[in-house]
């Protein structure tokens, strides 16, 4: 039996080929949501709608709409819907300014998470990834208007954002019904 040091976990990095012509669309409703700053222990992001879903029946997350069929796209590309599966999404977004970041995390239960970078300056970090065997950190190559999907269980997080730019992320957690 071959063994070796590291245990490489898969993740696919695909790019949404009208990012440009939906982007001002995506920010707009954005920009007019009522996200709140989330400061918890181990994060502190700037704007956020994640906890606003569950707490209000009547919220709408109108961008969903918007960037749901690239997503789907990018995960039919990448061979992770199965015909016949039937598939529950769960979608967020999170702003970052000056100092503002996402420390350590997975998500538990979910079999693939994704990440649209909706804005993305060349001086924001990007996501890292941890091996959960060798505790490297790993950085992917992404860019604005990139799509990357990853196993639920990998420790990701976002760095302090040291720029003066403003990072902006559309998150989606696939969970798959059986």
């Amino acid at each position: 039996m071959l063994r070796t040091n590291t245990f490489e976990v898969p993740y696919y990095i695909g790019h949404c080929k009208d990012h440009l012509s939906i982007k001002d669309s995506l920010l707009k409703i954005i920009d007019k949501n009522n996200g709140e700053h989330s400061q918890f222990p181990g994060y502190n992001i700037t704007k956020t709608d994640y906890y606003l879903k569950g707490n209000d029946p009547n919220f709408e997350q109108k961008y969903i709409s918007i960037i749901h069929p690239y997503i789907l796209k990018h995960l039919n590309e990448c061979q992770i819907i199965k015909p016949g599966q039937e598939q529950e999404y769960f979608y967020w977004y999170n702003q970052y300014t000056k100092l503002s970041y996402h420390g350590w995390h997975d998500h538990q239960g979910i079999k693939w998470a994704s990440i649209y970078y909706l804005e993305l300056s060349e001086d924001n970090p990007v996501t890292e990834f941890r091996n959960f065997l060798t505790q490297d950190v790993i950085r992917v190559n992404v860019k604005e208007g990139d799509i990357i999907t990853f196993p639920g269980f990998m420790d990701h997080r976002s760095p302090p954002n040291l720029s003066g730019e403003r990072k902006t992320i559309i998150a989606c957690n696939l969970k798959t019904i059986y």
